[in-house]
């Protein structure tokens, strides 16, 4: 199954519809994203910034369906990641291939890799320590625990 830069219009629509389903988990920005709002960022932010700041990789099955993608935001030296696969297609190893993905691309660029993950997101939180991050702190964020993983 490839994992592939995000670089049209349709697979960055493809990847709003797998973080719409996700966003319980994300961390920063969680509200619903609509379709038009998602062309205006892709249009205004995604095209420009993909190739220097921000970067988004989808996970494709065989068949052509979209399981789940990471993100990658340099911030100074530092990449954050983030990733998310779709509700029916976890728990079979989806979210290690993405994460070992990004990690490909952390090792790559020397830098250092950031996760934040809610504390009580168990199956993420585990997934990261077997990849090899460590846990280098635990904050609030908006009332809720967040831990913020490492690499390496």
């Amino acid at each position: 199954m490839p994992i592939t830069p995000v670089e049209t219009l349709r697979q960055v629509l493809q990847v709003r519809r797998l973080r719409n389903a996700c966003r319980e988990q994300l961390t920063n920005h969680d509200e619903y994203i609509g379709v038009v709002q998602q062309v205006r960022w892709y249009v205004r932010y995604y095209r420009r910034a993909r190739a220097a700041d921000f970067r988004l990789y989808l996970l494709i099955s065989d068949v052509g369906v979209p399981l789940g993608y990471g993100a990658a935001r340099l911030q100074g030296e530092r990449l954050w990641i983030t990733e998310c696969v779709g509700s029916n297609y976890r728990r079979q190893g989806q979210g290690t291939k993405i994460l070992e993905h990004l990690m490909t691309i952390g090792r790559r660029e020397e830098r250092e890799l950031v996760a934040e993950i809610w504390s009580d997101n168990l199956a993420s939180r585990s997934m990261h320590e077997r990849a090899g991050f460590r846990c280098a702190s635990i904050t609030n964020k908006n009332g809720r625990e967040v831990s913020t993983y490492v690499f390496p």
